[in-house]
């Protein structure tokens, strides 16, 4: 999964507040591109934590340490 690529690449310590914030935008952006495929109804915030609970999205977490000197 793409998520989970940039969060090995860019999951070093120190960096847990930016990779939320990626997290945060990607879901918005995902709900904001789903939302427009559906023809039917308009999709609502409801449905898509629903989809979440049945496909969950990787969680940031860091997996690289640096020493900073």
């Amino acid at each position: 999964m793409k998520l989970r690529g940039h969060f090995n690449y860019y999951g070093i310590t120190g960096n847990g507040s930016a990779l939320a914030g990626f997290l945060y935008r990607t879901m918005h952006m995902w709900f904001k591109w789903l939302r427009r495929r559906s023809h039917k109804a308009r999709r609502t915030w409801e449905w898509y934590r629903a989809l979440l609970l049945r496909f969950p999205l990787p969680k940031p977490t860091p997996v690289h340490s640096v020493l900073i000197m």
